[in-house]
């Protein structure tokens, strides 16, 4: 039987520095619909799925995902990241694949997923994922169904529910990294600070009419470092320095 290729997408409306900031506009679109429609480019993936809660502040969120994407799947559990994905996976097969991605990552490369989703189908890694050398903001994750549902009977830590990768990185018996020759990771394209939000806008409305690709987003981080540079001060990860001090 052939493997399923599931994207899931999370999202929720709360954020303390930028709420809402899934249905934030962004060219032409919202950055959960800019996203999908880069996924639309991908070649190997069957499905892709937004994760989100049943709260009543995550109801636009669930109205837009049953308008625009395969699924919506709701967990009551808020910070319960990783119940909503088992939830998404429900389904499929212990060998099914399912890619990790976020709402706030509007900018991530199809062919990225696409081959991260290969190296975990074709059985080299049980896990893959972008390394450091990614620009913040294109981070992709894939695992298989089996490995998800383990990590789900063993995570009991808030922060290993919410972060997937600690759990299923320590757990994988075949973990493996995407690292870039080149390290861009320095860049920022995530939504995570006001600072973020003119970087992310200059970037998408100067790809839009470009195919979505990780050669056109560096070709324009070589030509135009000025588009990148309101949130150069950010530190990277920085929610991981907070949950560990």
């Amino acid at each position: 039987m052939a493997q399923t290729i599931m994207v899931v997408v999370q999202a929720r409306m709360a954020s303390v520095r930028l709420p809402g900031k899934a249905l934030y506009p962004l060219a032409g679109t919202t950055v959960l619909g800019f996203l999908l429609n880069r996924l639309e480019a991908c070649e190997g993936v069957d499905r892709v799925v937004v994760a989100t809660t049943t709260r009543d502040e995550d109801a636009p969120i669930r109205r837009w995902a049953e308008a625009e994407a395969d699924v919506c799947v709701m967990c009551p559990e808020v910070d319960d990241v990783l119940g909503r994905f088992v939830l998404a996976a429900e389904a499929l097969g212990d060998d099914d694949v399912v890619v990790r991605l976020t709402g706030d990552n509007p900018l991530v490369c199809p062919e990225v997923v696409d081959h991260c989703a290969a190296w975990v189908a074709n059985g080299t890694y049980d896990y893959y994922r972008t390394g450091d050398t990614f620009p913040e903001g294109l981070d992709v994750e894939a695992c298989t169904v089996a490995l998800l549902r383990a990590a789900a009977d063993i995570a009991r830590l808030p922060f290993e529910r919410e972060h997937l990768a600690a759990v299923l990185e320590r757990l994988a018996e075949r973990p493996g990294r995407y690292e870039l020759p080149q390290d861009w990771g320095h860049l920022r394209v995530t939504l995570d600070e006001p600072e973020d939000v003119p970087v992310v806008q200059g970037v998408a409305e100067r790809l839009v009419g470009e195919a979505p690709s990780l050669r056109a987003l560096l070709a324009l981080a070589r030509w135009g470092p000025e588009l990148f540079a309101g949130n150069a001060h950010v530190v990277r990860n920085a929610w991981k320095q907070e949950a560990s001090s």
